[in-house]
């Protein structure tokens, strides 16, 4: 008896429009609908990766969980270890030493577009850092106790990233103050003691070609094409980061903050910063 062959549809294009649609706009979501997983956070995994450098967490002051924070991490570094580990998981147990308060790590928008990617880090609870996913986050919608955390320096201060050396960028730098004004939040200065002795870049110079081609790139892709020595990929060198929470700078709700009032509060915070 001769049996008919069965031919499947290729379903292949469907999963491919249905992959584009769910990621169309998905980073935006995450402000709008944190998907923060407690358990993912506390696996015992985040330990293990936190004990690799290892990475410490202090405290100065109690933060209140009636308030909202916006918590700035400097420096930078190439990627953010310290902040990554001690804010977006429980491998320094973030939520016993602040307890009431819910940390979403902010980070740039296409890495919500990455497959796989952007399911895990939804369950760490991590936002984009747009200032539409900022003023929802901290507007109260969610309840009292949201936290962001946000490395201020961003991708250029991933360029000034040397063992050593703590380079910062953050005088013209004001929206974020401003959005703490528009929601009443408080401004938490942090500080990685350690976290650009994790890689060592190629000598880049302001003002050498290696310098120039980079900012060119950064430019493009806001990514920072940063040179590596000593290191195999992004694998960062063992290195104890010591992470340091400041006193909050508790700033007055005001709808639409003058220039000076954002000057005033943007001199508060960068004092908070060098105690």
């Amino acid at each position: 008896m001769a049996v008919e062959k069965v031919v499947e549809p290729d379903t292949s294009w469907k999963a491919q429009i249905l992959m584009r649609v769910h990621s169309k706009g998905s980073h935006k979501k995450t402000g709008r609908h944190p998907k923060l997983v407690a358990w993912f956070r506390g696996l015992s995994y985040w330990k293990s990766w936190c004990d690799f450098f290892p990475l410490n967490l202090e405290k100065t002051v109690d933060l209140d969980p009636k308030k909202n924070y916006l918590l700035g991490y400097h420096p930078h570094g190439i990627i953010s270890n310290g902040c990554f580990g001690c804010f977006a998981t429980e491998g320094r147990e973030v939520s016993k030493l602040f307890p009431g308060l819910t940390f979403h790590l902010a980070t740039l928008p296409p890495w919500f577009k990455l497959p796989f990617w952007r399911e895990m880090v939804y369950c760490l609870g991590v936002v984009d850092n747009s200032r539409e996913t900022f003023n929802h986050v901290l507007s109260g919608e969610g309840g009292e106790g949201q936290t962001i955390v946000i490395p201020l320096g961003g991708a250029p201060e991933a360029l000034e990233a040397k063992p050593d050396t703590y380079d910062i960028i953050l005088a013209d730098k004001k929206g974020f103050v401003k959005v703490a004004l528009v929601n009443g939040a408080s401004l938490v200065p942090v500080f990685g003691f350690g976290e650009n002795n994790l890689y060592t870049q190629k000598p880049n110079e302001r003002g050498s070609e290696m310098r120039d081609w980079q900012e060119k790139i950064l430019k493009l892709t806001s990514f920072a094409p940063v040179q590596l020595t000593d290191t195999i990929g992004l694998m960062p060198k063992p290195g104890l980061v010591t992470v340091v929470v400041g006193e909050p700078i508790d700033c007055p709700k005001t709808e639409s903050p003058s220039a000076e009032l954002i000057d005033e509060y943007h001199a508060k915070y960068i004092d908070g910063v060098k105690k």
